[in-house]
């Protein structure tokens, strides 16, 4: 049976692309033929509607661990060099996804479109393998920048940010991880919006911040990861990626060690 979820994917992306160029994208990024093979011939036929998917929404309180996870990530000024250097540990090793308009296949099996003109690189941002990080930025872009969140919209980057849901202390929900990142914003002084969306069927929110600088940033809950997409404003391209998004084989394996 097709996977419905690489289905629904290919229900948004062959229209756009075609069955020839999105199957080919698909195979370079590590999935089977007959996987694809199966998935385009059930996205041909016509869909059935059904009623939206419901989430189930848990109370535990893990304030601490999700501010933690903010905490590591407080952007730099615009401009502060320092502070775009020592928000990496390392810089990322270049890894362009084939491609600059195809679908864009990460490590926890998951799918997004890269934006037209735009490449990737990836990497892990901790030692365990467990955070995976993806740069999206215009073709050319000097990736000493990526450090520089004052700079993500001038320069067009975006980055995502995907890691488990389960951690030391027990499972990250969206109640959660919102109240989290609501203590976070507010103990940084940081003015903002925040409204709740929905990416791929996934639930989520949104944060537009103002001050200190203008930053967009998305949070989705996914089945075993999070997703944290961080852009310089809440842009078409954007918005796009971010609905893009979508789940096709869903783990919370890290990744083994180089």
């Amino acid at each position: 049976m097709a996977d419905p979820k690489l289905v629904a994917y290919l229900r948004k992306q062959v229209p756009q692309f075609g069955a020839e160029a999105v199957r080919e994208n698909l195979l370079e990024e590590g999935l089977g033929e007959d996987e694809i093979d199966e998935a385009l011939a059930a996205a041909a036929k016509p869909a059935r509607k059904k009623p939206a998917a419901l989430y189930a929404i848990f109370g535990a309180v893990m304030f601490g661990a999700v501010a933690a996870y903010m905490a590591l990530d407080k952007p730099p000024a615009p401009g502060d060099k320092t502070g775009a250097a020592a928000s990496e540990a390392s810089p990322p090793s270049p890894a362009p996804a084939a491609g600059a308009k195809g679908p864009f296949m990460g490590h926890y099996g998951y799918l997004f479109q890269v934006p037209a003109g735009y490449a990737t690189q990836t990497s892990f941002k901790d030692l365990g393998n467990r955070t995976e990080v993806v740069y999206l930025f215009p073709e050319k872009t000097d990736p000493t920048n990526f450090g520089n969140e004052g700079l993500y919209g001038q320069l067009g980057i975006m980055r995502l940010e995907v890691s488990p849901l389960r951690i030391a202390t027990g499972m990250i929900t969206f109640d959660t991880l919102k109240a989290g990142v609501t203590q976070t914003l507010n103990s940084r002084g940081d003015t903002y919006e925040m409204k709740e969306m929905t990416a791929g069927g996934l639930p989520g929110f949104v944060v537009n911040i103002s001050q200190p600088f203008p930053l967009a940033q998305a949070f989705i809950v996914g089945t075993k990861v999070m997703y944290v997409l961080t852009a310089g404003k809440d842009s078409d391209t954007f918005r796009n990626t971010l609905q893009s998004l979508t789940e096709v084989g869903p783990h919370d394996n890290p990744a083994p060690a180089p």
